[in-house]
């Protein structure tokens, strides 16, 4: 998910000031054969993990997710 935010960027921030025929596929290029762009993909992000204690009663706790 992280390369392809890392492309749509790189693409959106080139076609804002620059732009020339077959720029898509030279970025593209050019993240897939970035040592540091293939070892940031490959990392997922640590998220530690922890439970949650039941609720004693309805509506005591809201989750809402942002994503």
């Amino acid at each position: 998910m992280k390369a392809i935010l890392v492309l749509f960027r790189m693409k959106s921030f080139d076609r804002d000031y620059v732009g020339w025929p077959g720029m898509d596929q030279e970025i593209e290029q050019c993240v897939q054969s970035c040592n540091i762009c293939q070892l940031q993909r490959k990392t997922p992000p640590v998220v530690p993990l922890h439970p949650w204690s039941w609720p004693n009663k309805p509506w005591s706790r809201i989750h809402i997710d942002y994503a």
